[in-house]
């Protein structure tokens, strides 16, 4: 779970949440390529290339800040602004996991809030790539497990050990 209100971008597969806070939530594209690749790693690599390409798989969305920052770029919600949650029609039935898992249920109602499942047309599912995706989920379910993912943390993980393998390798500190 994430420490505070932040704006990100997220993905929910299988009714489990995978989102990124990394640079304001990372691009749909980009943070697709990053849960393709930890979710699915057992896929062999044609039809990992094939999900890879099918970004439009599963239902996605994304928390926006509108309003002032503090000095450090988060949102200062002392001050005027507001928290946009969007994405595709079929991500509202997750809304209070949602709402909860980014430390939005206090701002339920109020201002400080919009919800929309609706109004975005870029935020849609294609039915070619949700074959793709369903395909390979009925071929590798009991190789994969689902879990609500912060896939920031899972990048800074990747870099530690990409650092203590160098750092062994090389018998020195490596930065």
């Amino acid at each position: 779970m994430i420490k505070r209100r932040v704006p990100l971008a997220f993905y929910i597969l299988k009714g489990y949440v995978y989102y990124s806070t990394e640079k304001g939530g990372l691009d749909h594209d980009k943070l697709w390529k990053l849960i393709v690749t930890h979710t699915f790693p057992h896929l062999d690599s044609q039809n990992k290339a094939d999900l890879l390409n099918a970004p439009y798989a599963a239902d996605r969305g994304r928390l926006v800040w509108s309003g002032t920052e503090d000095l450090h770029g988060y949102p200062d919600e002392n001050k005027k602004g507001k928290y946009t949650l969007y994405g595709t029609p079929d991500c509202k039935p997750y809304e209070d996991k949602l709402l909860k898992l980014f430390k939005l249920s206090d701002l339920k109602g109020t201002d400080k809030l919009d919800i929309d499942w609706k109004t975005d047309s870029h935020y849609k599912t294609l039915p070619y790539d949700m074959d793709i995706l369903d395909f390979l989920i009925k071929i590798t379910k009991d190789k994969t497990i689902y879990q609500d993912t912060h896939i920031a943390k899972l990048k800074v993980l990747a870099k530690e050990a990409l650092r203590k393998t160098q750092k062994a390798k090389h018998g020195k500190n490596v930065v």
